[in-house]
């Protein structure tokens, strides 16, 4: 009696450790089966926020996983409040999703700044992206492999050259919190407007097809 009682305890824990196993395995993204083209799993809906004299427009992202849901509604919520918060600033933004498959989703928002203190007007871009099965939202870090700053900076040196971007001298490759956004097979890379580009030239943006960075994604 006691033996079979031994062996259902040691039955039930190896069935736990499987589970804890998997769920700490989910929380890894890996581009290892990533199809830019799988289909979506995750819904989206058009929604707006017009607190403080803004207005902000966000996709309303629903998973079939309740926490993953909750996970992207907090981060997204989190984002529009910073927008709205600011009782010196007036913010319209829009967004597109530029990446929505079976791995991720990626939603780059256009935003218009307006400073009311010295009533001047500007532009800018960020970058959300989601892992579809957790919903964390996935940094560059998260992307690439450990240590990937120095080559991630020789390819993105190679682009600026290839593509005869001009940048001035403030330009020193990886961004502390370097954004970036999916698109379809690739990733664009952007960088603090008006900061390494003359002002007429805007803000840098360097896209990469993934295979351009074959080695630095997990």
């Amino acid at each position: 009696y006691d033996v079979i009682n031994i062996m259902k305890k040691l039955l039930i824990l190896g069935m736990m450790l499987s589970i804890f196993m998997f769920t700490a395995g989910a929380e890894k993204f890996s581009f290892k089966d990533y199809s830019p083209t799988s289909a979506a799993v995750l819904k989206t809906k058009d929604s707006v926020s017009k607190l403080n004299g803004s207005n902000i427009s966000y996709p309303r992202i629903t998973a079939t996983n309740p926490k993953a849901t909750k996970s992207i509604q907090k981060t997204m919520n989190n984002f529009v409040k910073k927008l709205t918060d600011k009782k010196d600033e007036r913010s319209t933004a829009t967004y597109d999703i530029t990446t929505n498959n079976a791995s991720l989703i990626s939603v780059l928002f256009t935003i218009e700044r307006k400073n009311l203190k010295n009533n001047t007007t500007d532009t800018y871009y960020k970058g959300l992206t989601f892992d579809a099965v957790t919903g964390k939202e996935l940094k560059l870090g998260d992307l690439l492999v450990s240590g990937y700053e120095k080559s991630l900076e020789t390819v993105m040196e190679d682009k600026i050259s290839q593509l005869s971007i001009p940048v001035n001298s403030a330009y020193k490759g990886v961004e502390k919190n370097q954004e970036f956004y999916i698109q379809k097979s690739g990733i664009v890379f952007f960088f603090t407007p008006n900061k390494y580009t003359e002002f007429g030239d805007g803000q840098l943006f360097l896209p990469f097809e993934l295979a351009d960075l074959r080695g630095l994604l997990k």
